[in-house]
């Protein structure tokens, strides 16, 4: 994922909290699924190769 530019986040009032990091563990119950499937006919995405970005309102 290509994060926003600095001035677009500004505007925004966005703050990046985490980037391009691990999968956050409160979702690591769950699943993910691609819309079409891999060369093996499966939809799973595996879990270790999700990325998380974690973006903040500012007040």
């Amino acid at each position: 994922m290509i994060l926003l530019d600095a001035d677009t986040l500004n505007h925004l009032r966005l703050r990046v909290i985490v980037e391009n990091g691990n999968l956050e563990p409160r979702f690591a119950n769950q699943q993910f699924f691609r819309q079409t499937p891999r060369p093996d006919s499966s939809y799973n995405i595996p879990l270790q190769t999700i990325r998380t970005t974690i973006l903040e309102k500012e007040a």
